[in-house]
């Protein structure tokens, strides 16, 4: 992507590309026309108006050499809403005008219940191996075991854990 920026002239107006409409992923990756900047402003915001992203990063880390579009892994976790979100570059001579702003829906499906594994029956260890089947689209398991109606283990675990697929295995030091 070779221009040469005008001395003293901020960046031209990027133009947002995506994501846009319903999307499937809660960390989608936004992408959008490079433009001469040293570095960028990420700014998403939910439908009351909040700004859940507002990220600078540097030209370098957007725009792989030779490429004349820029990507960005969102770097946080979407919850299922609508949102908007813009993009604009900048330079040592100030900020460029924001993109026009795109519009887009995260839906990601909502997590089957898992299918238990063990212990079953009567268990006869003080610290039992708990496992069950991976499900999808599920970012975190809460095991809860519960013993006369209390609770003696209620922990929570990121699906980050376990791996990609199969089961999920913990064993609890209480």
């Amino acid at each position: 992507f070779a221009e040469f920026s005008e001395a003293g002239v901020p960046p031209k107006t990027p133009v947002a590309k995506a994501p846009t409409g319903e999307i499937a992923t809660a960390t989608p990756r936004f992408k959008w026309s490079a433009v001469i900047a040293d570095s960028y402003v990420l700014l998403v915001k939910n439908a009351a108006g909040t700004n859940v992203v507002n990220i600078t990063k540097s030209s370098a880390s957007v725009l792989p050499s030779g490429a004349t579009t820029c990507s960005l892994t969102c770097p946080k976790i979407l919850p299922n809403e609508s949102y908007s979100w813009q993009v604009r570059g900048k330079n040592a001579d100030g900020a460029g005008p924001w993109s026009a702003p795109m519009n887009f829906k995260v839906a990601v499906p909502i997590p089957t219940a898992p299918t238990l594994v063990s212990p079953t029956g009567y268990v006869v260890v003080d610290k039992p191996i708990y496992e069950w089947n991976r499900v999808a689209n599920a970012a975190k398991y809460e095991l809860v075991v519960t013993t006369a109606g209390s609770a003696v283990v209620s922990k929570i675990f990121s699906s980050s854990l376990f791996g990609g697929t199969g089961r999920c295995s913990v064993t609890p030091t209480i």
